[in-house]
C-alpha cells in the first residue's frame, strides 16, 4: 500500500521576507522530491498554491485565504468536496492552468521552475502532460515544460549537413512549411539549408520541424532568441548565414555581431515595431538577389 504523508503549512516566524520565501521554497521542494508511492495531504496551504500542490498530486484540506488572489483562484477551479474527509477535489487542472495560476504567486512561479530544471522529481509526482496537442506559452514557466526540453536535447545534437542556411521567422501556421516558407524553398539554391528562428526554441532546422513541440506564443522572448541563436551558430559553424527575417532581425544581428559569424541581411537588421509583407514580391526578390550573391 501506499505510505501516506499528512503535511500542515504554518506560517514562518521569522520578520525577513527573504526567510519567509526561502521556507515557502522549502515546503515545495519537500513534496516535490517525495517519492511518487507516497500519498500526500497538504492542509492550512494558500488557495494560490492549490494549482502548484494539485500539480505535485496532492490531496488538498482546509486551504486558506492568505493573499489577495486566493479567492479568484479558488473560483478559477473546477472543485468538489467530500462530505467525509473535507478534501477539495480539483478537475480540469493541466499544465497550462497551472502556468497561468502560479503566476499569482513568485513562490510557486519560483517552484515550478525548479520543479521542471533543479530538484530531484521521482517520474510519476506530477500529473501527465498533454501531448501531440499545441500548447500556449503563457510566460517563462512554458521554456521548461517537458517537451521542451525534451526538443533541445535533440535540437544540441543536431548536425547540418549543409554550410549554408537561410533564417526565416516562425510562423502561427503549424506544422510546417507555413506560406512564407513554403515561398522561401522555392527560390532556396541547393546547397542551403533553411531554419526557422524563433523565441521558444531558438533555431530550429528544416530537418527537425517534424519532431519540435506544437505552440502558440505571444511572447517575444528575445534575450531567448540571442541566447539560442549564439548556442546554436557556435556549435555549427556556416560558411554562410542569411537572414529573412522582420521582428527578430536586430536581436539576430547583435547575436552574429563578429567576423566569426558571416551573416547577411536580407531586410535591414532594424527594430521593427510592426511586421513586414514578406510574401511581398519586393522583399522576395531582395531575397532572391541576396541569395544569388552568396
Amino acid at each position: 500500500m501506499p505510505t501516506k504523508r499528512i503535511i500542515t503549512f504554518k506560517e514562518p516566524t521569522e520578520k525577513r521576507y527573504e526567510d519567509k520565501y526561502g521556507q515557502y521554497l522549502d515546503f515545495f521542494k519537500d513534496i516535490a522530491e517525495t517519492p511518487a508511492d507516497h500519498d500526500i495531504d497538504v492542509s492550512n496551504a494558500p488557495w494560490c498554491w492549490v494549482p502548484l500542490l494539485v500539480y505535485l498530486k496532492c490531496r488538498i484540506l482546509n486551504p486558506i485565504f492568505k493573499y489577495p488572489h486566493c479567492n479568484l483562484v479558488k473560483k478559477a477551479l473546477w472543485l468538489s468536496r467530500s462530505a467525509m474527509t473535507g478534501e477539495y477535489v480539483v478537475s480540469l487542472v493541466d499544465r497550462t492552468a497551472v502556468e497561468v495560476l502560479c503566476g499569482f504567486r513568485p513562490e510557486c512561479v519560483d517552484a515550478l521552475y525548479k520543479i521542471d530544471t533543479q530538484w530531484n522529481i521521482w517520474e510519476g509526482r506530477t500529473i501527465e502532460q498533454s501531448r501531440g496537442t499545441e500548447f500556449v506559452v503563457t510566460n517563462n514557466g512554458s521554456f521548461h515544460r517537458k517537451e521542451v526540453l525534451d526538443f533541445l536535447v535533440k535540437l544540441n545534437k543536431y548536425k547540418p549537413t549543409k554550410s549554408k542556411v537561410l533564417l526565416v521567422p516562425c510562423a502561427a501556421d503549424k506544422p510546417y512549411p507555413a506560406p512564407l516558407h513554403k515561398a522561401c524553398l522555392e527560390i532556396l539554391p541547393d546547397d542551403y539549408y533553411m531554419a526557422i528562428a524563433t523565441g521558444v526554441l531558438g533555431i530550429v532546422p528544416q530537418e527537425l520541424w517534424w519532431d519540435m513541440p506544437l505552440y502558440d506564443s505571444g511572447i517575444p522572448n528575445q534575450w531567448r532568441v540571442y541566447e539560442e541563436t549564439q548556442k546554436y551558430f557556435v556549435r555549427n559553424k556556416h560558411d554562410k548565414i542569411v537572414v529573412y527575417c522582420d521582428f527578430y532581425a536586430h536581436v539576430i544581428d547583435q547575436a552574429l555581431d563578429d567576423e566569426y559569424f558571416k551573416t547577411s541581411f536580407a531586410l535591414p537588421p532594424i527594430r521593427y515595431d510592426n511586421y513586414v509583407d514578406l510574401m511581398s514580391s519586393e522583399n522576395l526578390s531582395k531575397l532572391r538577389q541576396i541569395l544569388s550573391e552568396a
